[in-house]
């Protein structure tokens, strides 16, 4: 089975394109989009776990602060997740589990360094039944 995500190429920066049957399985492979990017989640182990939690106004702010969590987490706590769960979500609230360990470059396969999420052609949209996220990121 293909991943439910797919790279996006532009100057300077990387997009990923996120399908999913509801926006909390678009929110979750645009999530894993961002792990793939990042290193390989094959070789991350689900040892620790954070439960986010945001309030924002409308899916685009929220796909933007839960994706700039996950960053974070990496920058500042040094955490590689493998794993996503969306618990609740609406357009005014995310509520979800991720599930990692500490970073380790020699097993974790670090790939680019990802900076933020940025705000050109973010999306999030449904028609007919189908979701799609589209995010790009700085590098």
């Amino acid at each position: 089975m293909s991943p439910g995500f797919e790279f996006l190429d532009h100057t300077a920066d990387i997009g990923v394109r996120a399908r999913g049957r509801s926006a909390e399985e678009v929110f979750a492979e645009a999530a894993r989009g961002l792990f793939h990017l990042m290193y390989d989640p094959e070789r991350v182990t689900p040892q620790q776990e954070r439960l986010i939690t945001l309030r924002a106004n409308g899916y685009e702010e929220l796909l933007y602060d839960f994706l700039s969590e996950i960053i974070y987490l990496l920058d500042a706590d040094k955490l590689a997740m493998a794993e996503v769960e969306i618990i609740a979500l609406s357009p005014q609230e995310l509520r979800a589990r991720v599930r990692g360990e500490r970073f380790d470059p020699d097993r974790h396969d670090g790939r680019m360094h990802v900076k933020a999420v940025t705000l050109h052609q973010l999306s999030v949209e449904e028609r007919e039944g189908e979701w799609t996220a589209v995010v790009y990121f700085d590098i």
